[in-house]
């Protein structure tokens, strides 16, 4: 039985990925994270009805969301790729 899905070797993957509109896109939206974070911290510290248990836990909160935009800098250089894949077995 052929499976559905594609053949996908890494290299194709890693040939998509290193297109630059890609990359550019990733950086822009990492930018709109900080700019509303930041916005929403400096409204959390300024807002006149939270009491100030309430703010420390929502600023708590709010330093522990990480921005998880694009893929990890290690996946465009294929030495690395390869060895944080290391120990996947190869099924082709």
């Amino acid at each position: 039985m052929v499976p559905f899905w594609p053949t996908l070797h890494i290299t194709d993957f890693n040939a998509s990925i290193q297109c630059k509109p890609t990359y550019i896109i990733c950086v822009q939206i990492e930018s709109m994270y900080q700019t509303v974070m930041a916005s929403f911290k400096d409204h959390v510290r300024n807002v006149e009805w939270m009491d100030d248990v309430t703010r420390a836990k929502a600023m708590e909160k709010a330093n522990i969301i990480v921005s998880n935009v694009g893929y990890p800098d290690f996946i465009v250089n294929p030495t690395e790729l390869d060895a944080y894949y290391s120990e996947v077995c190869d099924f082709a």
